[in-house]
């Protein structure tokens, strides 16, 4: 008579197991597709650079996406050698830097942070060379950061986060300057510039050809061509 009871009792936690979302959830795989959320970079990246041209400096802005437990920072920053050249780099508040390292196409930036509480790091500021023959394009900085992370027991570990962003040229190739407000790469502003600029009113990032053409008439670089962008070009009508 003993025995009934256990028959019982396995049966009802064969039927738990099988229903229970948490024991369900061990077992599922990682379908095709889907985001592991490890991988994504804990760093950001991000410049308001926009049309520029030979000669120009611009800046791009690291940090941490939250608060974290590291005081050091190693950045490695890679871009087109050919066009752009490293020329300083503005640490946030209570942030050192210890050393830099810079050549053709790249800049290594290492850090100290106070008190392994990481977040804002500071600024990397690029320059656009004087001989530079820029074209209408986008361009791509990139950014390898190591850093050590402190756990709450006091573990260390060496992690690695990798991002970009991007900024624009404005030129057309030739080693004089660029012609802004020039929509028809004629080497003037005129009238017709004024009209191509009226087609485009309202144009914004939704537009299919926006990253290869009108985003280099978005003067003010607030993601479309609104009139003030029209006013501006109407008065460099030679």
């Amino acid at each position: 008579m003993r025995k009934k009871p256990r028959k019982i009792l396995s049966l009802v936690l064969t039927i738990v197991m099988l229903a229970s979302p948490s024991v369900q959830s061990l077992a599922a795989p990682i379908g095709p597709g889907e985001e592991i959320l490890e991988n994504e970079s804990e760093i950001n990246l991000s410049t308001e650079a926009h049309l520029v041209k030979a000669g120009d400096y611009f800046t791009a802005k690291t940090a941490f996406k939250e608060q974290t437990r590291s005081n050091a920072v190693v950045l490695n920053f890679s871009f087109d050698g050919a066009l752009f050249e490293y020329a300083n780099y503005t640490p946030a508040t209570d942030v050192t830097v210890v050393s830099t390292e810079y050549g053709d196409g790249f800049a290594k930036i290492n850090l100290m942070v106070p008190n392994y509480n990481a977040e804002n790091l500071g600024d990397t500021m690029l320059r656009a060379k004087e001989d530079a023959k820029l074209t209408n394009a986008t361009h791509i900085l990139n950014l390898s950061a190591d850093y050590v992370v402190k756990n709450q027991v006091g573990s260390k570990e060496i992690k690695t986060a990798n991002t970009s962003t991007s900024f624009t040229t404005r030129g057309d190739g030739s080693d004089g300057p660029a012609v802004l407000g020039d929509t028809n790469d004629d080497g003037i502003v005129d009238l017709i510039d004024f009209s191509n600029m009226i087609d485009w009113f309202g144009f914004d990032k939704s537009y299919p050809d926006w990253d290869t053409l009108y985003t280099f008439f978005d003067l003010n670089n607030n993601g479309e061509i609104d009139i003030n962008d029209i006013s501006y070009v109407e008065q460099l009508i030679e």
